[in-house]
């Protein structure tokens, strides 16, 4: 372990660029000889995590024991109401603690990041008087304080894990199948008990997977399987149809973020979405279509159509001669069902498709069967925002991608209404919330597909909307034009392969 003393501050983007610094800067350098100890064959190892939304705030905890190998035996993750950060800490210890008493395991080796707690059980820091009766059960717990010590967050990444979903999932208790003594043990009653390790892994980020995998083969085995299953569908199973990533190019085996079917508000975001469950294990989460609400705000009591048998021409339905504001369907003020002829658009993505890597564009959205002309794609979903917000994003994108560290996917699209003295602006981001739209890549001479925007008997706001142009034949890349604007001569370079590309993309001033 080195540790550096910089006398100014420097920006370090890279370890090539930290190692340049160490000799180009008027450094010190300290060493210290590190290694790993291997833990005694015969001791489990208690791993414990506790996180607050403030300080004090709402707060979880949650923790996992794992065997002398690593393989998970138990985890849990507990709501602990509200109270400070460090007592979150404490409190999860102590539960894990109980637990581990209760369930006959002993001959423990406690685990935790934080250098303050270990501090206190090792009586080396005073312990503050709001914990004390915390810390006073489990030093009766484990009297040995040898047996606490200080890990780094990535070696906690599990418990870590636990103790953010606690809040949504409430107070539950794992069990591990590679668990053969708790088998006999379990009481039959408690219907909370299901694979630990298949129930953690799938909320983590790829980088946390990738850590978590290095510390054990067999949760090195498990993240293999949850990535194998996120590269094989992007939609976590919310389509009809599965939407695989391929990759011949390089090893990512997929692009991250948090899937909606539909308009969303930046409030409504979840931090954490699981994607890679098995579904064996959780069935529950499997359910096609259920993301789609596709009507973010609704006019309370405002009427549409009253077919009741299906809308078309001889119907007379009036949301199809209803042209002043273009496309329009049936929405939630009408009389007709869901299988409605005139709702094209609310149930989901009804087409194979598939996203594609490629050298130079990068993630590209494909079809994977024929396409006829006028077909229903997917909507473009994100998260819907004011201009202010949108602006705001977009400066801090242009910067991110001018390096390259960030592929942004805000779309912005402006309308003219009728009157022609008004321009409505939607703002949709779909960079870390959003669909398979984001993946469409432009073209200049306006791609195979059409931009509608589509409104609805009783909705709000009108939702963007993909429509194939012409025939598309399968494995033919999707694509649409950004727009014809280009205000920045220095703009990212243009890929599509047109006969009319312009070799700059389309964009405007934020």
């Amino acid at each position: 372990m080195v540790g550096i003393q910089f006398k100014q501050g420097f920006r370090v983007h890279s370890f090539h660029h930290l190692y340049d610094l160490l000799y180009s800067s008027n450094v010190g350098v300290a060493y210290k000889l590190v290694c790993w100890e291997n833990k005694q064959s015969s001791r489990y190892i208690l791993n414990t995590d506790g996180c607050s939304k403030g300080n004090p705030g709402v707060d979880e905890g949650g923790g996992v024991l794992q065997d002398s190998k690593g393989m998970p035996l138990i985890g849990f993750s507990a709501y602990l109401g509200e109270t400070t950060y460090l007592r979150a800490k404490v409190r999860a210890l102590l539960i894990g603690l109980q637990i581990c008493v209760h369930k006959g395991f002993g001959n423990l080796y406690v685990q935790s990041d934080s250098l303050v707690l270990v501090g206190i059980l090792h009586h080396r820091i005073h312990c503050p008087w709001h914990i004390r009766r915390e810390v006073r059960q489990i030093w009766k717990f484990v009297e040995d304080s040898d047996c606490f010590s200080h890990c780094y967050r990535e070696a906690n990444t599990v418990a870590d894990a636990l103790s953010n979903v606690a809040g949504k999932i409430q107070n539950q208790l794992y069990r591990s199948p590679y668990n053969k003594r708790e088998k006999t043990t379990i009481n039959q009653n408690d219907s909370a008990l299901i694979q630990c390790a298949e129930l953690i892994l799938p909320y983590l980020h790829p980088v946390d997977l990738a850590s978590t995998s290095s510390t054990c083969k067999t949760l090195n085995k498990i993240s293999n399987s949850i990535t194998l299953r996120r590269s094989s569908d992007a939609s976590r199973s919310l389509e009809k149809f599965p939407i695989p990533f391929i990759n011949s190019i390089d090893n990512q085996s997929y692009s991250y973020f948090i899937y909606t079917g539909n308009q969303i508000l930046s409030a409504a975001v979840q931090p954490r979405q699981p994607w890679g469950y098995d579904p064996d294990t959780r069935p529950d989460l499997i359910n096609p279509g259920h993301c789609y609400d596709p009507f973010l705000f609704r006019v309370e009591g405002a009427k549409g159509c009253e077919c009741e048998r299906g809308c078309d021409r001889s119907s007379r339905c009036p949301c199809l001669d209803n042209v002043e504001f273009g496309a329009w369907e049936c929405g939630p003020g009408c009389q007709c069902g869901s299988d409605c002829g005139n709702r094209v658009s609310q149930s989901g993505i009804l087409v194979k498709l598939k996203i594609v890597k490629d050298r130079r564009t990068g993630w590209g959205l494909y079809a994977g069967e024929f396409i006829p002309k006028g077909q229903f794609i997917c909507e473009y979903a994100g998260e819907l925002l004011v201009t202010k917000e949108a602006q705001s994003r977009q400066q801090i994108y242009d910067q991110l991608a001018s390096s390259g560290q960030l592929s942004p996917a805000l779309l912005v699209v402006k309308e003219h209404l009728p009157s022609r003295d008004v321009c409505m602006r939607i703002n949709v981001d779909a960079t870390r919330v959003g669909n398979v739209a984001r993946f469409i890549n432009h073209s200049c001479d306006g791609g195979n597909l059409d931009t509608i925007i589509l409104r609805s008997s009783g909705s709000v706001l009108p939702r963007i909307c993909f429509f194939s142009s012409r025939d598309v034949q399968n494995n033919e890349e999707l694509k649409f034009s950004y727009g014809d604007i280009r205000l920045k001569k220095q703009g990212l370079p243009c890929f599509c392969g047109s006969s009319c590309c312009f070799g700059v993309l389309p964009s405007e001033n934020t």
